[in-house]
């Protein structure tokens, strides 16, 4: 009886150091760039005045921190992540740098503005009216 409680006790802590492992190899599930929320606070205090672009914005980063970790999901469907090698954290932070870059040149267009004569711009200022 104490052989099997042991053997049992044994293999709780083994399994719960395999899902600890699989845990550390899953994709996180919030993006932490300070270069992402920078820009996100300088957004927030151009058009601290405008509440409505203010909640699209937030709704947005939180749609595509989802979808880039669908994506990620989807390129790593396997829950034992070690299945893909040992270099698959190294390809996994490259995906969500890719990501996080376009990402950034996205947010920039209201930091920055752009150029005039762009017709299509919506709520993106036109960069003359930041000179004004």
């Amino acid at each position: 009886m104490k052989a099997t409680i042991y053997i049992f006790i044994l293999s709780s802590v083994l399994l719960m150091s395999c899902n600890s492992t699989m845990a550390k190899n899953a994709v996180e599930s919030k993006i932490d760039d300070d270069r992402i929320d920078s820009l996100i606070n300088v957004i927030n205090v151009k058009f601290d005045s405008n509440r409505l672009l203010l909640e699209k914005l937030n709704n947005s980063q939180i749609k595509w921190e989802a979808s880039v970790f669908s994506d990620l999901e989807m390129i790593y469907p396997e829950i034992d992540k070690e299945i893909y090698g040992s270099l698959f954290s190294t390809c996994q932070k490259t995906i969500l740098e890719e990501a996080i870059l376009k990402r950034i040149d996205f947010l920039k267009q209201w930091a920055n503005g752009l150029p005039e004569g762009e017709i299509c711009s919506g709520s993106i200022p036109i960069k003359t009216q930041f000179e004004n």
